[in-house]
């Protein structure tokens, strides 16, 4: 962002036309955009070593300074666009978690680790468990491959030690020149938000494994730096609080309904658990994770027919979706909503909708799938891959008049996050 406020007036979907002349500069702009941004997370990435000594939380400039980008404060929970309401019909099924629903999740809770004997060997025709493009596959294993993408899969034998985890939670400093509930922000201020991170049940050297538990994302949620929604604007010299209230430093990224995440550790007041996407890792809000042991994990992220989600937003059900958000479709014997009440079934799926798989929390915090019907939106497994496919759905962000939004907050995209979802 260049200091120049934009506005973009909101097309009608009639307006919705392609203008070809501007297709080539747009094209190009979005190559260069997608080469330059990789989809890559902030530096302090999961693969990078641990250091040989942990940072002091009141020394936070020991660490590496992480690159800020632009990017807007977080706000309370995005409006739907008038674009992203779609007709939805929704069924209930039987809760699918596979935990003991007497037992309230906590990093108490005794999992039975499997071995690596036990887990299914890597499937050369899938990525992040979902079939996947013989090329995308290979491009997107080469960058899962590279130490300097930050990418993890999740599905793989998790192998953190008490290390590792420390240095994850210190990967971050706080800014320097931050703004902080009214005043700027002072070492104690800095010191009092490190604190949040509870590191004290945690020794500061060891080779033994983390506990590790498994969650998934029920509700787009914030992946902040510390456990806590406050924010610490970014100052910037020529701009005032207007300005700094767009940027939240503590704001990494937001994950997507339906992302599978492995769970480390917890806040102090247990409100915020710190874990490790396929992409980043931070702190998000518990309530918006819904935990299940490793067979459910699996279950859910592996199977063979899912859809996604092809509108910058789409109301589902109730629920906000997000372009580029990946959703199981439900088995038939789940239920189909075209056999209900003995009515044969239509054979144009594509009117009839698809029947998706949404995760939700149950009353102890555990995995259960609700079954909702969505006839539009969405498109059944990944799109093929073509130049003008990118091209159709870079341009729904353009003519939607999706905002700007740092770290996805304000119901907006930062770069990378437009780019990932295209």
């Amino acid at each position: 962002m260049n200091g120049e406020k934009r506005t973009q007036k909101k097309r009608t979907p009639e307006k919705r036309t392609r203008k070809k002349g501007i297709r080539p500069i747009f094209a190009l702009l979005l190559c260069a955009v997608l080469v330059l941004s990789g989809c890559v997370k902030k530096p302090g990435s999961s693969s990078d070593p641990p250091t040989d000594e942990p940072v002091t939380a009141s020394d936070p400039e020991t660490t590496e300074t992480p690159d800020t980008g632009t990017s807007e404060t977080e706000s309370a929970g995005p409006e739907i666009s008038e674009t992203g309401s779609k007709d939805t019909e929704s069924t209930e099924t039987e809760p699918s978690g596979t935990s003991d629903p007497e037992t309230e999740p906590s990093s108490e809770t005794e999992t039975t680790e499997p071995s690596s004997e036990d887990r299914p060997a890597p499937d050369e025709t899938r990525f992040f468990g979902r079939p996947a493009d013989p090329e995308v596959r290979a491009y997107n294993m080469m960058e899962l491959e590279d130490p300097d993408t930050g990418l993890y899969d999740v599905l793989s034998e998790p192998r953190f030690t008490a290390e590792d985890l420390l240095m994850m939670l210190r990967a971050f400093p706080i800014t320097d020149n931050g703004y902080y509930r009214g005043h700027d922000l002072t070492d104690e201020d800095r010191n009092a938000l490190y604190a949040l991170r509870n590191e004290g049940p945690l020794p500061e050297r060891g080779t033994e494994k983390t506990e590790v538990r498994y969650g998934i994302v029920t509700k787009n949620t914030s992946v902040r730096t510390v456990p806590t929604d406050e924010p610490v604007y970014i100052k910037s010299d020529g701009h005032g609080l207007s300005w700094w209230e767009h940027f939240d430093d503590l704001q990494q990224s937001m994950w997507n309904v339906g992302t599978g995440v492995l769970i480390l550790h917890e806040s102090a007041d247990q409100e915020w658990v710190f874990a490790q996407g396929f992409d980043y890792y931070g702190w998000i809000r518990r309530a918006d994770v819904a935990e299940t042991d490793e067979e459910g994990f699996r279950a859910y992220l592996t199977k063979d027919r899912f859809a996604v989600v092809t509108e910058p937003y789409l109301d589902a059900d109730g629920l906000l979706l997000r372009m580029g958000t990946v959703l199981s479709i439900a088995d038939p014997e789940n239920g189909d909503p075209a056999e209900e009440n003995g009515d044969p079934k239509e054979e144009d799926e594509e009117e009839q909708g698809l029947l998706i798989e949404f995760p939700e929390r149950d009353e102890n915090g555990f995995l259960h799938l609700k079954t909702a019907v969505i006839k539009a939106g969405m498109h059944e497994g990944y799109l093929p891959v073509s130049p003008d496919m990118i091209l159709e759905h870079a341009e729904k962000f353009v003519w939607d008049g999706v905002s700007y939004g740092w770290g996805d907050t304000n119901a907006g995209f930062d770069c990378s996050s437009f780019c990932c979802a295209v």
